[in-house]
């Protein structure tokens, strides 16, 4: 696995009270993850042909690099793939952003989306939804008709969507994702 071509991937947490078989794996096996906010992870893929791989705790001591290295690394490879890519629609009080049908979601880590591209758009406090890893829709913190929309775009696709990330509306402060309240 080339490491150096992995990009972060944002996905959502088993819930606690989730019935599905658990697998146990030994620390070196596990993927390499990290909390984005509550109910959000942050994993890290490489692209082999048809499909995605986890780069996984042993991956970083063969490599000799820290998790946080790998972070770094990892959302600048996503920033690379984003760069000149990313199509943003508006459909009246929300945006859409569509990117490569699997990476929509890690838009929640590139700060200068939200923070330059974005906030002439939505504000600096956007309210966001990403149901699932191909999905991301956002409004204005401030948009009454737009959240309505987003908890109605999350309703849509959690009902039979394929690669599920979060049904709870998250915000933006600071630089920081907190699921809304």
């Amino acid at each position: 696995m080339d490491f150096r071509q992995a990009v972060a991937y944002v996905k959502g947490i088993v819930p606690e009270d989730d019935a599905s078989p658990v697998v146990k794996v030994a620390d070196d096996c596990a993927p390499v993850m990290r909390k984005l906010c509550e109910g959000l992870l942050v994993a890290y893929l490489v692209e082999e042909g048809r499909y995605f791989r986890y780069v996984q705790g042993h991956h970083l001591k063969e490599a000799g690099i820290t998790r946080a290295e790998l972070d770094e690394l990892a959302i600048e490879n996503l920033r690379s793939t984003a760069r000149g890519r990313v199509v943003v629609d508006s459909y009246g009080p929300v945006m859409t952003a569509r990117l490569d049908g699997n990476l929509e979601a890690g838009l929640l880590l590139l700060d200068e989306f939200w923070d330059v591209a974005m906030r002439d758009h939505v504000g600096s406090s956007p309210i966001v939804a990403v149901p699932s890893r191909d999905v991301i829709a956002f409004c204005s913190g401030d948009s009454a008709a737009g959240r309505a929309e987003l908890r109605a775009v999350i309703s849509r696709v959690w009902s039979g969507g394929d690669h599920l990330v979060s049904d709870s509306l998250l915000s933006r402060r600071d630089g920081r994702w907190s699921p809304v309240r």
